[in-house]
């Protein structure tokens, strides 16, 4: 180890998704800035890297997956600390803290983090720091951040390093009246943001920029008007047309090239850069001004062409949202996280005629392995698309049905499938005229690691190629542009945002003191980059800054909605469409991601078939079947759920509860359980079967009515509990749970005289929540326990999988 033998700890992570990672390499970047050294690695490397027995220190970070497992990559190291011939003073020697990661929207909260914790505990180790916890439901910087500035000087007082050795916060002083652009709903905004810009497209402004790729402790301080480089006006024509790959010329392409080969200076902090060729994006006045004078905030909003629209958003200055802030907040002095050092670079090469087909043939995010993946990506034909409700119901569900007999994949029900979805094109187009890189986004690029960089363990994100590829390329199947952005991130925005009043609002958004709004207005309003560049319309940073800080695109996951036995060579995937609006804080309304894109892509198809309830799932094959949709295909893989799965033993009476779209994996229960109940030698060993579905509407949203029809007519589902929330029929229950309550009787003989399993699927923050609390009301009512003893109770049927969550925030 390099020269840290008083100062050395181990550093483990345990990661599904990368954001326990992310945490644990933050916290090793920030340990030599306090004396220490922190000897990271994944938890997956146990016995390889790293070993227990011979650790003194150790800090780590794990998240809970699943139904309150461990990530994939943690499991061997939790079998090897679970071991029951391990002696109680195993690790006497270690010292350790846990930060575990996790969802208050799920049962199980931390359940991963918290069972490490308990067991290195009983194998005697002792903890130097307190764990802490971390709820994804309100923000995990609400923990994360303060468990994070105070493990710093535990560690330091643990090792015996100097304590004095210790970065300084960069700060910023309180506003002073003239500065202040949110301090009161009348105060307005100040001369010099009004100024910054105007309806003549040609006149926005930008100031210098000059990175902070060093890592400095420098004070922060707001500097007023920003400088008045010019900027290179667009036409509003132009602007309106928009630029696209074929409209550009070889000189144009190789002016582009020219114009950035000062690229990696720039991020090195050396010195200025006008930005010649920034295009100006605004046609109707400036976001400044007409806050100013019309209390209205101008936005982007998509059109078809993908081309930047101007789109008022109303703003009530009285109320804080993303652009307002109000006091205490806005009046007083903040605490800005330390920015990160910049760490990439990229060259801009000549263009490539043929680089179309290069990218084509590119693997999909160089072959990086996907979390919870079982199966390799593979290319699915879409057979059919049926849309599930009616035209006036309140949300659009569609069922589709993917051929998959050349994918080499197998799926049991409870198993979903991750469909392989891009970034939409034009928010991706959008979110490159915004950052001024049309002319730049289709040449080829490399991107590589800075050589002067601060930035410790920096490397180029295994997910991005590692051939030749496009700035567009990247944008649109490597990152992903729609998460909200870090506080880390927009830390590194205020740094490239000329007008002080913006600069000031970035500042309170990712300090300490503005956890609250940003909890509120970015994170609760899911607000994108694009949202926030477009409310900060003078903050211009380089694309190389954004690319360090943006998540890895994830797959979407789907729960089959079919038994392949029953469906051979075909998988059935049900989903909502689902369309997330404007508000104060989002200034561009779209749909989601994966859903939008594949309600898209079967317009036709749906528009044959027409709409209304799916048939028979047996009935309808063949006719699904003999529509086709010719060459739409999309890349899925499988993604096993080891636990969510019906019982082999048939006896076993089980109790589905799905509302919605949750009843999706209940369609391939039924579908085995049909067949395995035709092989029984005696038929009335068959346990029970219950299904309590809901929905609002009896004639709107009645997702597989006439499926459900078929499965009680041949005994396969025994018992089925509809309820409608908005029809209010007398005697229909409203909700899945007050079906629950209606027959406590029944479910409680089920659960307690029975053994049944109990699956729930569908919404975690409210949903499933009140199954839960209904079924703790009937075990009180029906047994006779005490709250806490039902609640035990309940605990226990999770954990001897007798209760079992597929669900979803």
């Amino acid at each position: 180890m390099p020269g840290c033998s008083g100062n050395r700890y181990l550093l483990l992570y345990g990661s599904q998704t990368g954001q326990a990672k992310a945490i644990a390499e933050e916290i090793c970047e920030r340990s030599s800035q306090h004396g220490l050294f922190a000897d990271l690695h994944c938890l997956s490397m146990t016995d390889k890297k790293f070993s227990l027995e011979k650790e003194k220190c150790v800090v780590l970070v794990t998240s809970t997956t699943g139904d309150g497992e461990p990530p994939e990559t943690a499991l061997k190291f939790v079998r090897r600390i679970k071991k029951k011939t391990l002696p109680d003073d195993y690790l006497a020697h270690m010292n350790y803290t846990i930060l575990g990661l996790g969802d208050t929207n799920y049962t199980n909260f931390c359940n991963n983090a918290k069972v490490v914790d308990r067991r290195l505990h009983e194998l005697g180790g002792q903890r130097f720091y307190p764990s802490g916890f971390a709820d994804e439901a309100v923000g995990l910087e609400v923990v994360v951040d303060p468990w994070i500035d105070g493990l710093f000087p535990a560690l330091q007082k643990f090792l015996g390093a100097d304590p004095s050795i210790s970065p300084k916060s960069d700060t910023v002083p309180a506003p002073t009246s003239d500065t202040n652009s949110c301090a009161s709903p009348d105060s307005g905004v100040s001369e010099s943001a009004s100024t910054n810009g105007s309806a003549d497209v040609s006149s926005e402004k930008e100031v210098s920029k000059t990175a902070s790729g060093s890592g400095s402790q420098a004070t922060v301080r707001l500097t007023g008007k920003g400088s008045s480089n010019s900027i290179e006006p667009r036409t509003a024509e132009n602007l309106m047309n928009g630029f696209s790959s074929a409209d550009k010329t070889e000189t144009e392409l190789n002016d582009a090239v020219n114009r950035n080969s000062a690229d990696t200076n720039r991020q090195s902090g050396g010195g200025e850069d006008k930005m010649d060729g920034k295009p100006s994006l605004y046609l109707n006045g400036d976001v400044n001004k007409s806050m100013s004078e019309n209390k209205t905030g101008r936005g982007f909003a998509s059109s078809s062409d993908g081309v930047l629209r101007n789109a008022a958003v109303s703003v009530d200055s009285s109320e804080p949202c993303l652009r307002v802030s109000l006091p205490p907040l806005s009046e007083g002095g903040l605490t800005l996280p330390v920015v990160t050092p910049a760490y990439l670079a990229i060259s801009y090469l000549s263009p490539d005629k043929d680089l179309g087909a290069k990218l084509a043939s590119l693997p999909w995010q160089n072959n990086c392995k996907l979390p919870s993946a079982a199966s390799d990506i593979a290319v699915a034909k879409i057979v059919s698309a049926q849309r599930l409700t009616t035209k006036d119901a309140s949300k659009k569900t569609l069922l589709l049905r993917l051929n998959i007999e050349k994918c080499g994949m197998n799926y049991r029900p409870g198993d979903s499938i991750s469909v392989i979805c891009t970034n939409h094109e034009d928010e991706v187009n959008q979110l490159i005229a915004r950052l001024g890189l049309e002319l730049q986004a289709d040449l080829p690029i490399q991107i590589s690691i800075m050589p002067d960089t601060k930035k410790k363990r920096a490397a180029v994100p295994p997910h991005f190629p590692e051939e030749i590829f496009s700035l567009r390329h990247i944008l649109k199947t490597c990152v992903d542009i729609r998460e909200p952005p870090k506080k880390a991130l927009l830390r590194v925005l205020v740094d490239f945002t000329s007008d002080a009043h913006e600069k000031r609002r970035l500042q309170e958004l990712c300090s300490k003191e503005g956890a609250g709004d940003y909890t509120a207005f970015v994170r609760g309003e899911n607000v994108s980059l694009l949202d926030v560049l477009c409310t900060f319309p003078t903050c211009h940073p380089p694309v190389e800054r954004i690319l360090e800080h943006l998540s890895r695109l994830q797959p979407r996951p789907y729960s089959a909605c079919s038994c392949l036995e029953f469906n051979p060579g075909h998988v059935d995937i049900a989903f909502n469409v689902v369309d997330i609006p404007q508000s104060s804080s989002r200034v561009l309304p779209r749909r989601g991601l994966c859903t939008g894109w594949l309600d898209d892509v079967t317009q036709a198809l749906q528009n044959r078939q027409g709409s209304g309830d799916a048939e028979a799932m047996e009935g309808l094959s063949d006719q699904m079947q003999s529509i086709s949709l010719g060459d739409v295909e999309i890349p899925v893989c499988s993604r096993t759920n080891q636990n969510f799965r019906p019982p082999n033993d048939l006896s076993i009476p089980i109790i589905m509860v799905g509302p919605g779209t949750g009843v999706a994996p209940f369609i391939g229960f039924l579908q085995e359980r049909q067949l395995r109940k035709k092989e029984l030698v005696d038929p009335s060993t068959y346990g029970e079967t219950w299904l309590l579905f809901g929905c609002r509407n009896r004639e709107k949203d009645f997702l597989f009515r006439s499926a459900f029809d078929e499965f009680q007519k041949s005994g396969t589902l025994t018992h089925f509990l509809p309820a409608f929330s908005r029809d209010g029929y007398e005697g229909d229950a409203k909700y899945v749970q007050d079906s629950i309550r209606s027959r406590a009787a029944d479910i409680f003989r089920l659960i307690d005289e029975k053994e049944a399993v109990v699956f729930v699927c569908g919404d975690a923050k409210n949903m499933a929540k009140d199954v839960n609390a209904a079924l703790e009301e009937v075990l009180q009512s029906q047994k006779g326990l005490t709250p806490e003893d039902a609640k035990a109770y309940m605990m226990t049927m999770r954990i001897h999988r007798r209760y079992l969550e597929d669900v979803w925030t």
